[in-house]
């Protein structure tokens, strides 16, 4: 933040020579003295020891600068600095920008996404019942030594839940060794952090003992190690996935050393917090009696007498808040560290030197009375509530960290946490051993009460081991999920009803629909139809038959049919009379809501004109945006719950689409055969346009193209792609395959599959199916049907029937959900089964066919960005094979029309051109001017031409010097817009594209006065705003048009005046 007041320095005590304020903070209570000066210097504070300074940073809007990850970074200082001794270079205490802390982090991330952790459940009450059984067994008048049992039970969780290892603690008089070690490498690390380092030096015992601790701690992380690596398990765990897993972005894998840092980073940082939050928040429900009340009453009204489950906690909205209310009283990980990436000053005064640490207090941080009120340091779980907890200033409550240095397993502890004391206040009453406790607190970076004891009665209700009984199942789905249900195979409706054959027509131009048809067509086999081979529908008309049922799946494509659908809406719109009687017929459409006035037209459109013209409906259309919900599901709810219906059969597709048997049958033998479908170009040069500071790479690609492919100035590029290597590796370690492992596909139904050929596995996840795709809530049945253990099955039937939330916002694929539930025992069939075909993706061609004679250009952006699931990065699948081709290599491609009207007049004097663009959107339209040019060198006249262009800043300016050519060269104007910098000079203070036609719109009316002809290519928000404002400026320069509305007048204009290609 810029300075806008006088610098102020920033206040602190002062300190002794050479050792500063180092007796100013209690060795065993340092956070408690930082507390209390707080309370006298503000809100930001400083002291030195031994020389080094240290800030302090004690109110949330001074927090909520620091925690700004565009000026400020972690940093790892004082005490967990101190820990690297131990710990090495692992999540918790890497330095900023280490190596090893992007891979292991990448490598981790899906261990501790939601699926995952839900797949935990039955591990965690699993010692949860060990610690209900010792409570038990006590009696009710037994003094619980709180912090010490639910140190045990946090160790034997993470223990358990991440390496499948058992430390049994309830079953020792003693801690565990580690236990003891830990204790002793933590609250050395705090107490030498207060300390010179000469003195340090002189600390030969505590350094010999911290030695030892340290060896104890690593020898056990590498006992663990070696017997997994002894006795493999496809358990796919925490360890497991330290020592399998590759790096989904560099594809390294960790090193031994990295392993035993990480492993023992989760062992400690796994169960120490989660312990004190256990022992503050029943300390704080027992000095509060009526939180405690409210909270058993929650437990009792929405757990009752049942097993609890995974799917209760998210009810316990009470308990819930008293865990928010206490890590905010009592953070167990007390302070943060960050620094400034350059000299800064925050707060509007104080200024902050680059590296120089920052120290987030957050005992005083999250009792601020700006945020909290003037109760801010009362107990009162009530403002931690949903609605109240959504209410609170952006960072000021920060108990696991900051951004990408956050704590990763918040999602595990709060899960356990939860499950914890919901079981405990099920089967229990507490009260505390002395009423006279006042709370004392144990330092040792972390924070514990220390000497707080309770006594535990088992309720009169509760049977004694009743906790050990039950089906960890909710009660709506404890029954078998298969029971009553019959697969449509085992009773096939083959010879049943009207139709025998069904003929499935699609227009598609992304390959959704087609894509769709696919799916369709295995579930029309399995239901026992004759499936005839699925088909476009241009292919379509006069090809109806009426002994067959027909089901046409198509999409809009800004209001036209798509390219494979044209002649087949031309030839239905050249019909008259009824020549369609006897046919039966079904539509399924897919729209977008970003046009919502075209959203349904084409399918709206063949529905009604077949019905018209004498073709009987059988069922009601069916529909889905896919801008708002996911295709594959919606299409199998439409089947399943109207099409199948309509036809009056009782069984649907659903009830076979769990079953374990597969139509499949793999068989692994030798070579493949080449994939038909494309032609083979020859990638001839590769150019990367955007500059290394820019956000998002944007790239160059020549290709020579096979003898005998054309295109004309405007046409696209489909390209049939290859899946990253990374997503095709995660397959493969899934199932346990080398990659050159062979097999021959053999199908009893419709497949795009290649079969009944030899073809590596490698080859067929890389090339032939959709790696990356959501998974469909049908796929996630089958799953759950897959799953032999209860736990699991339950969870994904809990996700595929709230799909159209939780699925579709994480878009996890079929592999996500096998990687995330590793015990589900899928088959290769089965998987392959579930996954759609791989589609090719469509690019605007880039250059003009005349520039270089048989070759084409592409450019395109990179799409390389954090997986919404959690599952490492998201990479493009055709952006990305398109990225790592190098000249010489080989790629399938196939030449496809564009609208007619996107092209440029056949005389280029014609009439003039506007042409406008964001991005990568440029492509066409660099064709255009290449070929304007060549039209130019031959000596014919050319129509004034401007282009638009719309990028981030002078780092996106693509193909500058060309443009700069072709504009000291006539064939253009280009005016430009600056999304990031539009104070630069090109820009002129704009920017967005539409800001630029706006400043230039005097040139713009000139222009489409002539007889101008209007393009766009871009997104479609860019392309929305800049039709709103070409409306508004090319109607004033009508005058009285006549029209009611703007909408009538657009609608009224020649489709070849403003033509626009939009993607998404």
């Amino acid at each position: 933040m810029p300075s806008n007041f006088p610098l102020q320095p920033i206040p602190g005590p002062s300190g002794l020579p050479v050792v500063g304020n180092i007796f100013d903070i209690d060795p065993e209570a340092g956070i408690q003295s930082l507390v209390q000066f707080a309370k006298e210097y503000g809100p930001i504070f400083q002291m030195t020891f031994a020389g080094q300074k240290q800030i302090f940073i004690c109110e949330a809007q001074l927090v909520n600068e620091v925690c700004d990850e565009r000026r400020f970074c972690k940093t790892v200082t004082g005490g967990v600095e101190l820990l690297r001794s131990g710990v090495g270079d692992g999540l918790f205490t890497a330095y900023e920008g280490e190596r090893n802390w992007d891979i292991a982090h990448r490598i981790l991330m899906p261990v501790f996404g939601p699926t995952k952790i839900k797949s935990m459940y039955g591990q965690m009450t699993d010692v949860a019942q060990q610690l209900c059984l010792k409570w038990s067994r006590y009696g009710p008048n037994y003094p619980i030594e709180v912090t010490d049992d639910f140190t045990r039970l946090t160790l034997d969780t993470i223990a358990l839940c991440g390496f499948s290892h058992r430390f049994n603690s309830f079953y020792r008089d003693t801690m565990h060794p580690f236990i003891e070690s830990m204790n002793h490498f933590l609250h050395d690390a705090d107490k030498a952090s207060g300390l010179p380092k000469i003195f340090n030096s002189l600390r030969l015992s505590a350094k010999k003992r911290n030695k030892h601790d340290i060896n104890v701690m690593r020898d056990l992380c590498r006992e663990l190690l070696d017997q997994r690596r002894q006795n493999p398990t496809n358990s796919n765990d925490l360890l497991d996935t330290l020592l399998n897993q590759a790096d989904p972005k560099t594809g390294e894998k960790l090193d031994n050393p990295s392993i035993v840092d990480n492993m023992l980073t989760f062992l400690i940082a796994g169960h120490e917090t989660t312990s004190g939050l256990l022992s503050f928040a029943f300390y704080y429900m027992l000095k509060n009696p009526s939180s405690l009340a409210k909270a058993e009453q929650e437990v009792d009204e929405v757990v009752g007498m049942e097993k609890l489950t995974v799917d209760h906690l998210p009810q316990l909205k009470y308990t819930n808040a008293i865990l928010r209310e206490t890590i905010r009283l009592m953070p167990t990980a007390p302070a943060f560290s960050v620094c400034a990436l350059k000299d800064e000053v925050i707060g509007g005064k104080f200024a902050i030197k680059k590296r120089e640490p920052l120290n987030i207090l957050l005992s005083c941080v999250h009792v601020d009375k700006a945020v909290y009120g003037p109760d801010a340091d009362e107990w009162k779980p009530e403002r931690m509530l949903d609605e109240e907890f959504k209410k609170l200033p952006p960072n000021s409550w920060k108990p696991f960290g900051n951004g990408k240095r956050a704590c990763i397993g918040r999602a595990f502890a709060w899960q356990e946490a939860l499950l914890v004391i919901a079981a405990l206040l099920q089967n229990f009453t507490f009260t505390q051993a002395d009423p006279s406790y006042e709370l004392r607190i144990k330092e040792s970076l972390t924070i514990k009460p220390d000497g707080f004891k309770m006594y535990a009665a088992l309720k009169q209700s509760r049977a004694p081991l009743a906790f050990l009984n039950g089906s960890e199942l909710s009660p709506k789905q404890a029954h078998n999920t298969q029971e009553g249900r019959k697969s449509i195979i085992e009773k096939s409706i083959l010879g049943q009803g009207k139709y025998k054959s069904v003929s499935i027509f699609y227009g598609s131009n992304s390959g959704t629909c087609e894509a769709l048809s696919n799916m369709f067509a295995n579930d029309c086999a399995k239901a026992g139809f004759i499936v005839q081979p699925i088909r476009a529908l241009n292919s379509a008309k006069e090809d109806f038959t009426s002994n067959e049922l027909v089901v046409i799946i198509t999409a809009t494509y800004d209001g036209r049919p798509t390219d494979n659908a044209t002649e087949f809406v031309d030839w239905l719109n050249s019909l008259t009379g009824k020549p369609l009687e006897g046919v039966s017929y079904a539509v399924f459409g897919c729209g977008h809501q970003d046009w919502p006035a075209t959203l349904y037209k084409i399918p709206i459109f063949v529905d009604e004109v077949l019905e018209q013209r004498g073709a009987k409906r059988i069922a009601p259309r069916g529909a889905v945006n896919v801008a708002t919900s996911e295709p594959f599901s919606v299409f199998e709810d439409w089947e399943e719950e109207t099409l199948w219906p309509a036809l009056g059969l009782s069984l649907t597709p659903s009830e076979s689409s769990t079953s374990l048997e597969s139509g499949l049958k793999v068989s692994f033998q030798q070579p493949y055969t080449q994939r038909k479908g494309f032609k083979e170009a020859t990638v001839t040069k590769h150019l990367e346009l955007s500059s290394p500071a820019s956000l998002t790479r944007k790239c160059h690609i020549e290709l020579r193209l096979p003898q005998g492919m054309s295109y004309t100035t405007g046409d696209y590029l489909a390209v049939l792609p290859m899946n990253p290597t990374a997503n095709v590796q995660r397959a493969l370690a899934r199932f346990h395959l080398a990659w050159d492992s062979v097999l021959i596909i053999e199908s009893a139904g419709t497949t795009q599959l290649p079969t009944a050929t030899p073809i590596s596995v490698a080859d067929l996840f890389g090339a032939y199916v959709e790696l990356s795709s959501p998974a469909s809530s049908r796929n996630i049945k089958r799953l759950a049907a897959a799953a032999i253990d209860e736990p699991t099955k339950h969870s994904l039937l809990k996700l595929a029937n709230n799909e159209s939330s939780r699925l579709r916002g994480k878009q996890q694929s079929v592999l996500d959900l096998l990687e995330d539930y590793e015990s589900i025992p899928l088959s290769v069939e089965m998987f392959l089964e579930m996954l759609l075909p791989l589609r090719p993706r469509t690019y605007s061609i880039s250059s003009a066919p005349d520039w270089k004679p048989s070759h084409a250009t592409l450019t395109w952006s990179v799409l390389d960005a954090p997986s919404w699931s959690g599952h490492g990065s998201f990479l493009g699948v055709a952006s990305n094979h398109l990225y790592n081709l190098s000249p010489g290599a080989v790629v399938r491609v196939s030449v496809q029309r564009s609208n007619p009207a996107f092209r440029l007049p056949q005389d280029p004097g014609a009439y003039p051109i506007i042409m406008i663009a964001s991005g990568s959107g440029l492509a066409p339209f660099r064709a255009f001017l290449e070929e304007r040019a060549l039209k130019h060198r031959t000596g014919k006249a050319l129509a004034p031409a401007l282009l638009f262009f719309g990028c981030r800043s002078k780092d996106d300016d693509l193909y500058r010097n060309e443009l700069d050519e072709f504009e000291s060269s006539g064939i253009v104007r280009v005016r430009r817009a600056y999304s990031k910098t539009p104070k630069e000079t090109d820009a002129c203070g704009c920017t967005y594209v539409q800001d630029r036609i706006r400043a230039e719109k005097e040139e713009f009316r000139k222009l489409w006065e002539q007889g101008a002809s209007i393009f766009v290519c871009g997104g479609s928000k860019m392309s929305e705003a800049v039709k709103d404002l070409f409306i508004n400026i090319a109607r004033k320069s009508a005058g009285n048009d006549g029209f009611r509305s703007s909408a009538e007048w657009f609608k009224a204009l020649d489709s070849r005046r403003y033509v626009a290609e939009i993607f998404n």
